[in-house]
This record gives structure tokens, sequence and C-alpha cells, in this order.
């Protein structure tokens, strides 16, 4: 089940296995660049999320119902040597649509409260029937400025490594939505980052459309987001082979900015994420 579900096909089960992506050209992209990042001791000075929490969602699709269910954590903050800090980051995630398709993943990221962005980051995925020691591996680090590199490990095969230039801050779905809880864009500001689902690399350019908006099936109010995410090829052009997601994210407004819901369209209906419980301490 991925964090955010953005190469799902209906009626896969949630987070249907990321399409591969095949070697391409590395060039500097042309793109326009994102929104300055607030300064490093703004950034210090916000209250963020708890040291340790955790959170668990259910995972439903339109008339099907639930699908699955996905735990979000951390797991302490570590500092590093430069003096950033370093939160770690986890989730899992599990589901079936009428016991067919199962699929479970599990992420493990480094996100850097100071650059906003995942330093390295670990996605592993298996499908049902599949053990421990078949799953896909797929691993992502941040190299220098604008550099990430990429290995996917499948046994069997040669590992399958990728470079990718940008100058987009680039990551992993939980690196993402761990930025927009540290630095929640202004309102009717635009923030332009990449993510990578597996292999799969897409642009998403999210804003804050409103900081009191009602949740969806809950009588709680939240900061909503719109996000637009385009998939795009390692070189930067659009990959016109899949389709462009809109996504809607409420957090919660206190200074956790905690995620309470999650909307993308996929095929006929919307896969939902709804908060179901959440725990932390500072």
């Amino acid at each position: 089940m991925m964090t955010l579900p953005l190469s799902a096909a209906a009626p896969d089960v949630g987070g249907a296995i990321t399409p591969p992506v095949g070697a391409l050209p590395v060039a500097p992209p042309t793109v326009v660049a994102p929104p300055p990042r607030p300064a490093a001791s703004s950034v210090r000075s916000r209250p963020w999320f708890p040291r340790v929490e955790a959170a668990r969602y259910d995972i439903r699709y339109g008339l099907l119902g639930s699908v699955g269910q996905l735990e979000l954590r951390t797991a302490g903050v570590v500092a590093v040597t430069d003096g950033r800090s370093i939160v770690k980051l986890r989730g899992s995630g599990h589901g079936s649509i009428l016991g067919m398709g199962s699929m479970d993943r599990h992420f493990e990221a480094d996100f850097d409260t100071v650059a906003l962005e995942s330093r390295r980051w670990v996605d592993t995925r298996r499908s049902g029937g599949e053990r421990a020691d078949q799953a896909t591996v797929d691993r992502g680090e941040r190299g220098r400025p604008g550099e990430t590199h990429l290995c996917r490990h499948k046994p069997g095969r040669a590992d399958e490594t990728h470079a990718l230039a940008s100058p987009i801050p680039t990551m992993d779905a939980l690196g993402l939505l761990s930025r927009w809880r540290r630095a929640l864009p202004a309102l009717g500001r635009e923030d332009v980052v990449q993510i990578l689902d597996g292999l799969a690399l897409w642009r998403v350019r999210a804003t804050t459309v409103s900081l009191h908006d009602a949740v969806p099936e809950t009588d709680r109010f939240g900061v909503l987001l719109e996000a637009e995410a385009t998939p795009v090829h390692y070189n930067g052009t659009a990959d016109g082979d899949r389709p462009v997601r809109h996504l809607r994210i409420w957090l919660d407004p206190g200074a956790r900015h905690l995620p309470l819901r999650m909307e993308v369209p996929v095929g006929p209906a919307n896969l939902v994420m709804r908060l179901l419980t959440a725990r932390g301490r500072i």
C-alpha cells in the first residue's frame, strides 16, 4: 500500500506495483525553479510533529470500502555532524481486494529537517505468497545538490541503477508528507517537488487552498492542500504513458500538521486514506 497512491490502477489493490522505468538519458531538465526554501533559522524554530509518533489509516476505494491499512511512524531525531537533525520515518501498509492481489509494503526514510527532503530511503514490497527474500527493494539517496542515486534489487536479476539530475527537491513519499508538515506552503503559494514511487518519478505542484476546510466524513476542520502530480521521465520531459493525478490532503491545523485525510481519483472512484488513530510524544 503506497503512502501517496500515485501509481495505483483501479481495481488493483491499493498501491499497485510501480511500472518499471527504463534507463533514460540523464540531462539537466528545463524546468521552472521552485520557490525559495525558508531560511534554516526559521525552519528550526517551527514546531513539528513529535519525536515519537504513530498514526494508523484506513484505505478505502469507492464502493469496495476498506481495501487495506497504512501505518506511519517517526522513531526519534538523530543529530548529525553538520548541525542538522535527521528524523527517522517508517511506514508499512498492506491490502487486498476481495482476497485477490494482496500487497505488503514497508518504507524507511531519513528526513533532513533543514533541507526539507529525505537524504535516503528504502521501499520494500512483495505480493501475496512471496517470501521476505523475494521482495523487490528500491533504494534512493541524495548525493551532491541536485543529484539522486537509485537502485532496484529484484531477486534473480542484476541490480538496476539510475542517476537523476534535477534542481527540484527530489524525495520519497514519506519525505514529501514530512516536508509539508514541517513547512506548510503559505496560503495560495505553490511548492514544487519531485517524488519517487519505487522508480517512477512524479513532479508535484502543491498549493494550500484553505486553512479551515471541513474534513469529509468527520466533524473536524483542517488545512487543505491540493496537488497535481505529473509523471515525468528522468530527463525532465513529461511521461504521457502515465496519467496525471490530482490529490487533496487535509492536515490538522495544530502545530503537528498530522495528515487527517487524503483523496486521489483512481479509475472510476477515489482512493481515500483516512486517519483512524494517532499517538505521539514530544
